[in-house]
């Protein structure tokens, strides 16, 4: 790793010093909790016409479930296909991680690594595809 991938320049660097204090003072859980709750009202998203797929999509693409999370609770969504939503997709993204451990062994990490960004976009592009097919056959 270079020196500069090490120290980020300028702003970023001072954020990463200040959370790296936060995490290890006395004051972590507080500094967890208001990043959590700000997380959570400064990136809601509405759900759309057909939420079970908005909820599929957030929960295997890489990006926070407390997207879909908050989304379904302010639109009132069914909690019964909310947690149907949530169980398949986490299903589909850890059972996946799984299978490459179980494959790739030790190597796995490295091949995550290599690999996220165009797995990330296979995976939306078919949870698009899916998701279009629904809406326009129903």
């Amino acid at each position: 790793m270079t020196d500069r991938a090490a120290h980020p320049p300028g702003e970023l660097a001072r954020i990463k010093s200040w959370a790296i204090r936060l995490i290890y003072s006395r004051h972590a859980f507080w500094g967890l909790g208001i990043a959590s709750f700000l997380e959570s009202i400064l990136i809601p998203i509405p759900l759309e016409m057909d939420g079970f797929w908005f909820i599929i999509s957030v929960g295997v693409i890489p990006i926070p479930f407390q997207i879909a999370m908050l989304a379904a609770g302010a639109t009132n969504y069914s909690f019964f296909l909310f947690m149907l939503a949530s169980a398949l997709s986490r299903a589909v993204r850890y059972y996946g991680l799984g299978m490459l451990v179980l494959i790739a062994g030790n190597h796995a990490q490295a091949i995550f690594e290599r690999h996220k960004v165009s797995a990330a976009i296979v995976l939306t592009a078919v949870v698009l595809v899916i998701w279009a097919a629904v809406l326009l056959g129903g």
